[in-house]
């Protein structure tokens, strides 16, 4: 008993090391995969509890691993959401939220943040994955091509496109 206890308690210091290391990559990646850091983050730690518990012997899994979870994750919460937004629609259809064109645009960096959020959500997914993987999560296109199933050359090719709808797409909103 007290062997496994002690296996246990290196382990869990194996996975806080492991996610300090990793942790903000994959919240990164999360990110682009929800419409709030708060969903990005429960994105992340149900995608960390359902491969601690899959994981018998309690090691530390890939990040291709973990970026396979988070985008699973994903899919669950994008499903919860939909049904929830759905029911919720059924009961406020007159309600139109937006407020238009009412302030002028301040380009300070968190507008640009701001802007660069809304650029990458509106590209096409894998090209946004790609990006975000390379760019932001530091990984090269051999780790993305691993961790999205995809060869080497598409993680390219995505990364290419992306980058040029990025580049038009903001160069017309910053310029």
């Amino acid at each position: 008993m007290s062997e496994t206890l002690g296996r246990d308690t290196q382990s869990a210091k194996q996975w806080r090391e492991w996610l300090r290391a990793h942790g903000s990559r994959l919240l990164l990646f999360a990110r682009q995969q929800t419409r709030s850091l708060e969903d990005a983050e429960d994105l992340v730690q149900s995608a960390i509890l359902r491969r601690w518990l899959a994981r018998t012997d309690r090691s530390c899994p890939s990040m291709g691993e973990m970026v396979q979870a988070i985008r699973w994750a994903a899919i669950d919460q994008g499903r919860q959401i939909s049904r929830r937004q759905d029911r919720e629609t059924a009961y406020q259809q007159d309600v139109d939220l937006r407020f238009g064109d009412y302030f002028e645009a301040d380009f300070d960096s968190a507008e640009r943040g701001r802007l660069v959020q809304e650029a990458l959500e509106a590209l096409d997914p894998p090209q946004r994955d790609v990006i975000v993987l390379k760019i932001w999560g530091g990984m090269t296109a051999n780790e993305i091509a691993e961790a999205l199933e995809v060869s080497p050359n598409t993680v390219s090719s995505r990364y290419r496109y992306g980058l040029g709808a990025l580049k038009r797409r903001l160069g017309a909103v910053l310029s």
